[in-house]
């Protein structure tokens, strides 16, 4: 999706995802914020729920750091999707 809004919630996630993999203090909470800003924007842009959930599991499967896939193995990144389900409920909406 092109639009600059959905970039900028992406790089966001990317950010966050790079927190939660060194480990810093508070970083689920930033990484809650951050999906629920790109779930919104590409609802925004007109994604359906299973295209944003696509794009949430890949970024997430691919490690942003070097020592990322050592630090969040893919259980826990998938656990991570499905987080985003939960959190971001309001704006995925009934679709």
């Amino acid at each position: 999706m092109p639009d600059a809004d959905v970039a900028d919630a992406r790089d966001g996630v990317v950010r966050a995802l790079a927190r939660m993999e060194l480990g810093e203090r508070n970083a689920l909470d930033g990484m809650r914020a951050a999906l629920c800003a790109m779930v919104s924007a590409l609802k925004a842009a007109g994604a359906t729920r299973e295209q944003t959930m696509d794009e949430v599991r890949r970024i997430i499967a691919e490690p942003v750091t070097p020592d990322g896939e050592l630090s969040l193995l893919a259980p826990a990144r998938e656990a991570l999707v499905e987080l985003s389900v939960y959190w971001c409920l309001g704006e995925f909406g009934s679709d």
